[in-house]
């Protein structure tokens, strides 16, 4: 790609500045729940911010998106921030079309 002037060396700098839960059956990567932390946000407090949450098709109505959800508030718990859920709307094209 040409004509992109940004960096993705926040993502990897120490801390980082986004994480991903990666929910995995055996070696097959079935879902992911990507987030970061805000500062500040609700009541000037951190908060964890769920940036996306996918489980592939054929996982899905199985708990993986319960046991992501359920890990991202166990590290907010850890981690002391309020939580904050994001949804996003994709096109079935979109979805579709994904390799995940």
């Amino acid at each position: 790609m040409t004509g992109c002037g940004r960096s993705m060396t926040p993502v990897f700098s120490s801390p980082p500045a986004a994480y991903a839960l990666l929910a995995r059956d055996g070696v097959r990567l079935v879902g992911i729940a990507a987030y970061s932390f805000l500062w500040p946000a609700v009541g000037m407090t951190p908060s964890l911010y769920l940036k996306e949450l996918y489980v592939g098709a054929a996982h899905r109505h199985r708990g993986v998106a319960r046991l992501l959800m359920q890990a991202l508030f166990e590290i907010a718990d850890r981690s002391g921030p309020r939580t904050i859920l994001r949804a996003w709307v994709i096109p079935r094209s979109v979805v579709a079309s994904a390799q995940l």
